[in-house]
């Protein structure tokens, strides 16, 4: 059998062996979510095994084939020496530990934003199945969606490990020093340093607007808690839930703009002062929106919605508007200053990297002009 036979192979059996076994278990948390979200098979049968090993199979072989085609082209197209099935072992067993975890935190965070109704499914579905399933069901979709989210960008990652270790072995010096799981960790450290700031802006954020109009919260979302009204928690709540996201967003431009390529790269350490400048940013331009809001709304020249107005009280009218300039203009003030973040990145990297090729230089030409 030729390795790029294996390689197709095992990248089919991997996804494949991954799928059963997360069904195995997603089929017990919420068999309705195989019988109501996916076609019926086998007759429309119920057996969770038998559903597990067919939706196992069928949802997954074609992302292993998917991949295993770009694997071989690194793996095995051009001159040698090339990779073998034996070396993509490691960095697809990293791939699918990485989806396991993923999916584990997705379906726990599901869990616990539908125990506090923040999310719930569609009339649709929530129709066809009993009111018990409901959270079973968002664990299972999240927890599968995450899956499919981890293994694409985890994917990616594992072809570019192939690519560094084809590279290192046809020229070991065009491999910047420090081991792929270094990289990876650095990487990471981006990540959540993007996901943190993100939940204390949040959260510090809402810390305030949630001191100048509850109703903002209690009414304009959805309720949590079983209808909190305690600004403290309704702040720490929506603080996470409607940030996180942005945080990681953010983060995967930031992570291939300050790691991916050659050296000099940047660090989690590099990007702390111009995410505290987005921050600072973002926090002025609430400041000023929400002002500006305030007296807008204090002159009557915006104002509710009609449909809105019925439900918030007419005293909490220009608190509401202040909240919603202010939170529209982090949004705002983050997106664009997040891709100001990414910019940065790539004109610091730029700089570092032409300041390096002026000191060579420099170094070439002193040693070309001392005497032999």
């Amino acid at each position: 059998m030729s390795e790029s036979l294996k390689i197709i192979l095992m990248c089919i059996a991997a996804a494949v062996v991954y799928g059963i076994c997360q069904d195995m278990i997603t089929t017990r948390i919420c068999l309705e979510y195989f019988t109501v979200f996916h076609a019926p098979v086998w007759g429309g049968t119920t057996d969770p095994n038998l559903l597990a090993l067919t939706w196992g199979v069928k949802a997954t072989w074609w992302v292993g084939l998917i991949l295993s085609i770009p694997a071989v082209l690194i793996a095995r197209v051009g001159a040698p020496p090339r990779l073998t099935a034996s070396d993509a072992i490691r960095p697809i067993g990293y791939l699918l530990l990485v989806m396991a975890i993923g999916s584990l935190v997705a379906g726990l965070t599901g869990w616990f934003l539908a125990s506090a109704g923040v999310v719930r499914p569609g009339p649709d579905f929530a129709a066809a199945m009993p009111a018990e399933a409901h959270i079973g069901f968002l664990v299972d979709l999240w927890a599968h969606l995450a899956a499919y989210f981890f293994g694409f960008f985890g994917g990616s990652v594992v072809l570019i490990s192939l690519w560094r270790k084809r590279l290192a072995l046809r020229n070991p010096d065009a491999v910047s020093p420090g081991s792929l799981r270094a990289s990876l960790w650095e990487g990471l450290k981006i990540v959540g340093l993007c996901i943190a700031a993100a939940v204390l802006f949040g959260i510090c954020h809402d810390l305030i607007t949630t001191r100048i109009c509850v109703e903002y919260f209690t009414i304009l979302h959805p309720p949590i808690w079983g209808g909190a009204t305690d600004p403290t928690v309704l702040a720490l709540s929506w603080g996470v839930i409607a940030t996180w996201w942005v945080g990681l967003i953010l983060s995967f431009p930031a992570v291939i703009l300050a790691r991916f390529g050659a050296p000099p790269k940047l660090t989690a350490g590099d990007l702390v002062r111009p995410i505290g400048y987005l921050l600072l940013t973002m926090a002025i331009g609430s400041l000023v929106a929400g002002l500006v809001g305030w007296q807008l709304a204090s002159f009557g020249a915006v104002f509710l919605t009609p449909r809105l107005a019925e439900k918030v009280p007419p005293e909490a009218h220009v608190g509401a508007i202040i909240d919603m300039w202010a939170h529209s203009a982090a949004y705002a003030f983050g997106s664009f200053g997040g891709i100001g973040v990414c910019i940065w990145i790539w004109m610091r990297r730029r700089f570092l990297r032409g300041r390096a090729a002026v000191a060579a230089r420099a170094e070439q030409g002193s040693d070309a002009e001392q005497p032999a």
